[in-house]
């Protein structure tokens, strides 16, 4: 009973301090808990750390700036405004690798800070409730690997759901064009992203002036237009046909089972204490939503669309889940404005000692789980972990013979990926590929091998 006493004068307190400043409460927060990932990372050794997809968009934007074309010296299924951006950057930098590495970074926490301000804009547009704008916003922050992977590099997702959930809140706010443009603009960077532009449509669509739903469209034809002019310009439009939108669907692997199960330890490991988070936002989306079906069933169906998104379809890394984290972060904002004030009182504090654990210590440490599924790649975190987490996903994995299924588990690979230069030495050191097929994703080895082409082909 103490603690609900002490969470009911806590919401007391905080009602009175975000009565007028909450957007300034959760540009602050964000910024604390960015900037801490951030020395966390940049204090390790001579050079920041860099993962390998980072160091391939990074690279591509100064190797375009060498003269290369996308999808034609360079091989990858990302949509086009991931190349622009990243050159736009690489240009910037007058050809100095470590600003080009800074520049990236800088731009992904920004979008990150926005994509925490706009889920709390989203809330407090649905529920006029600021407490639970700012509980929603600290949800996606609860999650570590928000935070930590921004000031690691460029990664499209950030500003992929930052476009998105902009053009929600401008259809919100009367300006279907502009909301048209930005969520078009969304599904540059990210494919999957393009749910946003079917919600933008939607609200549009119920709209009272039926021009809406037309300059909804008109902005999201003209921005399409805009972002593959480039690549026709150049002659790449059928690499970037096959490449973008053929490949994710013929290099897809058959699901199966055990695939499903699988999907779902990778989850638990990657979420971790904000789990709790996920089921709160989904149990307050399908209770609060299916009520007023009218007004949120965007909700319901970004979150529907991304659980099948991660069980069936794309679920390689914890990136993966920023998707469904932002709208379950909606959901957490949903029930904080519908909860009785003891309920209310037990999700805030529990929203807040999980952000607390995430910034502080990467997600746990001990005896539940630790940061290591954001430090180490997914083998690695199992191999050398002894949570109850990990345990418990290796005892499942186990009982279903489904240790062969990891990602990283095939250990014959090709010659010329085993002697082939890191990802981010490539980087570094401003290397220039002899093939376009340098990255040699996971879907892009399975497409080499299904198109029987030769992994030292000069143009795709």
């Amino acid at each position: 009973m103490k603690i609900i006493s002490y969470c009911n004068t806590f919401l007391i307190q905080l009602r009175l301090k975000v009565k007028f400043n909450w957007r300034l409460i959760l540009i602050f927060l964000s910024l604390f808990s960015f900037a801490t990932s951030l020395a966390r990372n940049f204090s390790k050794g001579n050079k920041p750390i860099l993962n390998a997809d980072s160091a391939f968009f990074q690279h591509a934007g100064w190797y375009i700036n060498q003269g290369a074309i996308p999808y034609i010296q360079i091989w990858d299924i990302k949509p086009p405004m991931t190349y622009y951006t990243t050159t736009a950057l690489a240009r910037l930098s007058i050809d100095n690798m470590y600003n080009v590495h800074i520049y990236n970074v800088i731009l992904t926490i920004i979008s990150g800070i926005l994509i925490v301000l706009f889920v709390g804009e989203l809330i407090n547009q649905i529920t006029n409730d600021n407490i639970a704008s700012v509980i929603g916003g600290i949800s996606v922050l609860t999650f570590a690997g928000f935070h930590y992977l921004a000031s690691q590099g460029f990664r499209p997702k950030y500003l992929s759901i930052a476009f998105g959930l902009l053009g929600i809140i401008l259809q919100y706010r009367d300006r279907p064009f502009q909301s048209g443009l930005t969520s078009a603009l969304s599904a540059g960077y990210v494919q999957h992203a393009a749910i946003f532009a079917i919600i933008t449509l939607g609200i549009a669509a119920q709209n009272s002036e039926k021009s809406t739903i037309y300059k909804t469209f008109i902005g999201m034809l003209i921005m399409t237009l805009l972002v593959i002019l480039p690549i026709y310009w150049f002659n790449a439009n059928s690499q970037m046909i096959t490449q973008v939108i053929l490949v994710p669907f013929a290099a897809s692997e058959p699901m199966s089972m055990l695939e499903t199960i699988r999907r779902v330890g990778k989850l638990l490991l990657y979420t971790g204490y904000s789990m709790v988070i996920f089921i709160i936002g989904a149990y307050a989306i399908m209770k609060t939503s299916i009520s007023n079906l009218s007004e949120n069933w965007w909700v319901i169906l970004g979150l529907l669309m991304y659980i099948i998104i991660l069980l069936i379809a794309d679920f390689d890394n914890y990136p993966d889940i920023f998707f469904l984290l932002i709208f379950v972060s909606i959901g957490v904002g949903l029930y904080v404005a519908h909860a009785e004030k003891s309920k209310k009182s037990i999700v805030i504090a529990l929203v807040t000692i999980i952000a607390i654990f995430s910034v502080i210590s990467m997600g746990g440490v001990g005896l539940v789980t630790n940061g290591s599924v954001y430090t180490q790649s997914l083998d690695q975190s199992l191999n050398s972990s002894d949570t109850l987490i990990h345990n418990g996903v290796k005892t499942i994995e186990a009982q279903f013979n489904a240790e062969s299924l990891r990602r990283n588990s095939i250990t014959e690979k090709p010659s010329i990926i085993r002697n082939r230069i890191s990802m981010t030495d490539l980087f570094w050191k401003k290397e220039t590929p002899v093939s376009c097929h340098y990255r040699l994703s996971e879907a892009e080895l399975i497409w080499i091998e299904h198109s029987n082409s030769t992994y030292s082909t000069k143009t795709c």
